[in-house]
């Protein structure tokens, strides 16, 4: 049962990352990638909803600090801007390692468009990463 798991993952990952390839043709959904790592690129990470939350910020740690979360969702998927942010603020949403990207991404559906979530993940006695994000954009 989990081979098959991993297998359909495998496979829902595949299909988003093809629809974000066919999509960077589109100016509309360039301009969407707004997080822009160190080097000045603008990395793009495509997550799964079951995604554990210290993946995803691992991820954007190697990506240079920032990325543009593609994940997913209903018929079609949502783009999170998240950038890494040093600042420690007690207002910052707390996380736990084992917080799954599908969760994090509701909670900064929940704030709506032009609001950036500040959150930090914590692990047992330490913090993990703490940054900002913003919805950027829903597409199909």
């Amino acid at each position: 049962m989990a081979d098959v798991d991993r297998r359909e993952d495998v496979d829902l990952r595949e299909r988003v990352t093809r629809l974000v390839y066919d999509n960077l043709s589109d100016r509309a959904f360039r301009q969407c990638l707004t997080a822009t790592a160190e080097d000045g690129s603008r990395p793009i990470i495509v997550v799964l909803p079951a995604d554990p939350m210290l993946e995803l910020v691992r991820k954007v740690e190697a990506a240079g600090g920032a990325g543009n979360i593609v994940m997913p969702k209903a018929n079609g998927f949502v783009v999170v801007a998240v950038e890494r942010d040093a600042q420690d603020d007690k207002d910052a949403g707390l996380l736990t390692p084992d917080c799954t990207a599908g969760v994090f991404v509701a909670r900064v559906l929940a704030d709506g468009a032009g609001n950036s979530y500040r959150f930090a993940v914590e692990g047992p006695g330490e913090r993990r990463g703490t940054g900002r994000a913003e919805l950027v954009a829903l597409g199909r």
